[in-house]
């Protein structure tokens, strides 16, 4: 390719490591602002959906299971609820082995804190 079609970076401009863009790109599925009345139980099922396009699971199921990664699922909860600060989830908050029930009651916790 000639050098002339060749973008270079714009000076001070960042560039977002491949996993922060595809939290990003997960939650620019949903809508951006947290509607009055939304439950924590429908956020988490809207964000493993989000996550895990057309997996079926319910209240017992676990996150390994979905199969749904936890940090993308915290990253959209992140954003749609919002969680800021100490209340939200960080890469490997999240684990596999909880049921969707268990990551609704702590994302529950941590939007009421």
């Amino acid at each position: 390719m000639p050098k002339s079609h060749i973008k270079k970076k714009a000076k001070g401009a960042s560039v977002a490591p491949p996993q922060v863009a595809h939290h990003i790109e997960i939650s620019a599925r949903l809508p951006l602002v947290a509607a009055a009345g939304t439950s924590t139980r429908e956020y988490v099922y809207q964000c493993i959906q989000a996550a895990a396009p057309g997996a079926e699971f319910g209240d017992e199921s676990t996150l390994d299971s979905i199969p749904v990664n936890g940090d993308d699922v915290g990253a959209c909860l992140n954003y749609r609820i919002p969680l800021t600060g100490n209340d939200a989830w960080r890469a490997g908050d999240i684990k596999g082995s909880w049921t969707v029930a268990v990551l609704t009651a702590k994302t529950d916790f941590r939007r009421k804190h």
